[in-house]
């Protein structure tokens, strides 16, 4: 039984917490750096909330069903609280969040309303100038692609020149093996010519010899 009521207590004092955050917040502007802190406060009682009643079910399993439903129904009188709190609290974060955007908008009313005449010149200028070396870089850049253009076709033409002339060696070269293979050709042919009239020369002379010896021959 202690140990119920020492939860219901923390539970209760967690939620008096809760209702004392709540009224630090209302009071601080949505721009104060105290915001976010009470925020990150609210979310951790919300979370030890919940443990110290979890907490709270665990201790009264074992007790009897009446004793169990008079313990239930004290708890959900404390979450009624709590969903309470966070219904304000979440109103609270929405109204700030607003009152943020508005002080926002009235800053950048409050700045255009501020504007001088030479304000307006120098941002001209500044935008004039800004205008004025895209145009530069733009044209810079048109530059250099035909210059590149340029310099791409030079060199396929030189290219072009290098291919023609090895195109030129080349046929130089077939013509000149088959020069060199005709001539070839009608040395062979000369070869085999006088090969012929070397041997027809030979076959005279031996023919002539075979005579005189005959000659010589019928005369003895």
């Amino acid at each position: 039984m202690g140990d119920i009521l020492m939860y219901s207590e923390e539970i209760d004092n967690l939620l008096d917490e809760y209702r004392v955050l709540l009224k630090y917040l209302e009071n601080e502007s949505s721009g104060s750096n105290k915001v976010n802190k009470y925020y990150d406060d609210i979310n951790f009682i919300n979370e030890r909330i919940k443990t110290a009643k979890d907490a709270y079910f665990i201790e009264i399993r074992n007790l009897s069903n009446n004793e169990q439903n008079t313990y239930i129904s004290k708890i959900n009188e404390k979450m009624a609280i709590l969903d309470s709190l966070n219904t304000q609290f979440e109103f609270i974060k929405s109204k700030m969040a607003y009152g943020h955007k508005e002080s926002m908008h009235y800053k950048e009313i409050q700045k255009v309303a501020n504007i001088t005449v030479k304000d307006i010149e120098r941002r001209g200028d500044l935008i004039q100038d800004k205008t004025e070396e895209s145009i530069v870089r733009m044209k810079m850049m048109v530059d250099e692609s035909e210059q590149m253009t340029k310099d791409a076709a030079i060199t396929i033409h030189e290219q072009n020149i290098k291919m023609n002339m090895v195109k030129d060696k080349i046929e130089d070269v077939d013509l000149t093996v088959m020069s060199v293979k005709e001539t070839l050709k009608e040395i062979a042919k000369e070869a085999v010519t006088d090969r012929l009239v070397r041997m027809l020369a030979l076959s005279i002379f031996i023919v002539l010899i075979v005579l005189i010896i005959i000659i010589f021959s019928l005369k003895k």
